[in-house]
This record gives structure tokens, C-alpha cells and sequence, in this order.
């Protein structure tokens, strides 16, 4: 197979984005076993330091993880932190820490394969409209020509919004609505 249809193939592939506190990522679990379906020869290692998996960089410790496909190896280093993402002293760092970092970073490395990138590109889901902030469609509303727009506008913000937004964009759109009366 030629290196063009890898690319072609793995962009149409996608996985469940989950959340655990405030960021998006891909279960490690789930993105392997979607790279194996399509690519049962890929492979990945946990990249040691001597006798440790531990890293020292200018920013703390960090871990390594490589997925090869087709001989194209991407290597995911990822910081050690917790549950806050925040990094953790050297010497509070437990075996689990390090595990669930080597985890994090497998998925990163499996991402730079393709298998859910756009969780990294700060996206929720793979849709065209992802990348548009809250005050995007507030500014939009404002600048709608006419009431039909109007709730076009609407229509669509209401299907992607958290609901705790949904009553600010009610108030600007039931304001703007009294313009077009």
C-alpha cells in the first residue's frame, strides 16, 4: 500500500471523545483497538531511561510513548501531573502516575496517527462549526439583517450549547428579535 492511501484512510477514522474534568481525550483503549482494526501490524513502546520510564526535562518529568505504523513512528512525550493536570514533585510521583502518564502519552501517540487528532487541535468532535467560540455566535446574533436569520442563528447555537450559556443567548436573541417588530 502506498503512504497517500495510510493518510486517506485513517482521516475518515474517528473515535468517542470522553471528558474528565475540563479536558476532551480519547480512551488509550479506544484508539489502539480502532489503529489495529485498520492497521493490525502497528505497534508501540513504552520508552525507557535506563532502569525507569522517567524523563527530566526544564519543565519537571515527563514520559515517552511510540506507535509505529507502516515504519512511520511518532513519539508522544507528555508530562507527569495529576488529576488537575498540574505537575507533580519527583517526589510525590507514585507508580500509578507514571502509569496513567505513559497511557495519556500512548494515546497522544496513537492520535499523531490520525486516530482522534482533532482532540488535540482543541475540538470536541470533528464537526465544521467546532472551532466557533460562544462570542462568535453572540456577535453573529447582534449582527443579524433580519428575524428569519435570526433564529437560524439560534436554531444552531441551541443544539451545541452548554446549557448553562443557553439563557444569555436567549435574553440577546429575544433583544435583538424586538429590533425586527
Amino acid at each position: 500500500m502506498e503512504t497517500t492511501n495510510y493518510f486517506l484512510s485513517l482521516e475518515k477514522i474517528q473515535c468517542e471523545v470522553e471528558k474528565k474534568n475540563w479536558l476532551n481525550y480519547i480512551s488509550w483503549s479506544d484508539g489502539w483497538a480502532e489503529l489495529k482494526r485498520v492497521y493490525p501490524e502497528a505497534t508501540y513502546r513504552k520508552v525507557k531511561n535506563g532502569e525507569t520510564y522517567l524523563f527530566k526535562s526544564w519543565t519537571g518529568w515527563s514520559v515517552e510513548c511510540e506507535v509505529t505504523v507502516w515504519n512511520i513512528t511518532h513519539c508522544a512525550d507528555l508530562a507527569v501531573t495529576d488529576m488537575r493536570n498540574q505537575e507533580i514533585k519527583y517526589e510525590a510521583i507514585k507508580s500509578t502516575d507514571i502509569q496513567n502518564t505513559l497511557q495519556r502519552a500512548f494515546a497522544k501517540a496513537i492520535a499523531m496517527h490520525w486516530i482522534g487528532l482533532y482532540v488535540y487541535r482543541g475540538e470536541d468532535f470533528p464537526e465544521e462549526d467546532d472551532w466557533i467560540t460562544v462570542q462568535d455566535y453572540i456577535d453573529s446574533m447582534k449582527l443579524a439583517k433580519n428575524s428569519e436569520e435570526l433564529k437560524e442563528l439560534f436554531l444552531k447555537w441551541q443544539k451545541i450549547c452548554k446549557p448553562s450559556e443557553l439563557d444569555n443567548f436567549t435574553k440577546i436573541k429575544d433583544e435583538k428579535k424586538k429590533e425586527f417588530n
